[in-house]
């Protein structure tokens, strides 16, 4: 007979445990927590911090824009000569301009035709300015001349812008 073989006893696998689903217990609904009064004011401080800050540094360029434009240029000039400067200067806002061979009594002439309502202050600016210019060389100007030709120039200047800003309202438009 021959040998029989015995079988040998083939290991049985362990069973695998049977995943069973997981449950957890849902947590109840969480309210939100109150905010303090401090949770709403930050935001709208912070917007309110960046809106002046917007509004200073506006303010701070219009006035830079301002002092370049009235006072570039003129340092060293007395305060007649300045207040000529600045006449000119700003009446070229307006489309005034000047031949460089007119003296100042024909500029003025030649504002007065424009601007009726500047001939106080721009005479004065121009009596000033020719009596420095032209006349003798020692005279210098009293304080109170000094005063006076800063008193007229806010005088023309306010007679100047004025007739500049009508060009930007169109529903007022008319030339004179």
């Amino acid at each position: 007979m021959p040998p029989t073989a015995t079988p040998s006893p083939s290991p049985t696998p362990t069973p695998s445990p049977t995943p069973t689903a997981l449950i957890l217990p849902t947590p109840p609904p969480v309210a939100p927590e109150p905010r303090s009064v401090l949770d709403l004011l930050l935001p709208a401080l912070g917007l309110v911090l960046i809106i002046v800050v917007a509004v200073l540094i506006l303010i701070f360029l219009l006035w830079l824009l301002y002092w370049w434009w009235e006072w570039r240029g003129l340092r060293g000039l007395s305060p007649a000569s300045r207040v000529y400067a600045r006449l000119e200067r700003y009446l070229g806002l307006i489309g005034i301009r000047f031949a460089p061979e007119q003296t100042p009594d024909e500029r003025r002439r030649h504002i007065m035709r424009q601007l009726p309502n500047a001939e106080r202050p721009v005479s004065v600016i121009t009596r000033m300015y020719t009596a420095e210019r032209y006349g003798p060389a020692e005279r210098r100007p009293s304080e109170t001349e000094n005063e006076q030709a800063e008193t007229v120039w806010g005088d023309a200047r306010r007679t100047i812008l004025q007739r500049w800003r009508r060009r930007f309202a169109f529903w007022k438009r008319n030339d004179t």
